[in-house]
């Protein structure tokens, strides 16, 4: 409270309005124009196919290990287990 307060103070003395705290708070990012998303959209999407990939990565990374897992247990397994009763 008393940072807002003392950031209130000094903007508006900056900007010519003595004791005005009406400043929203201790940042501001301006206007958002939405005509500017709206324009921009299509070049978005298209130089940018990161956002397609993201969320397959992580699934197909884990079902890789999985595969390598299960095919260890299922094949190596048995023929360690038959190396060791028939070896020699």
């Amino acid at each position: 409270m008393v940072a807002t307060f003392t950031v209130n103070l000094i903007l508006s003395a900056v900007h010519g309005h003595p004791a005005d705290l009406s400043n929203p708070g201790l940042i501001s990012f301006g206007q958002f124009s939405v005509s500017y998303y709206r324009d921009n959209s299509e070049n978005f999407f298209t130089s940018n196919p990161n956002w397609l990939v993201r969320p397959w990565r992580r699934p197909l990374t884990k079902s890789f290990f999985l595969f390598q897992h299960i095919t260890y247990h299922t094949i190596e397994i048995p023929i360690f287990l038959l190396m060791a009763v028939f070896g020699k």
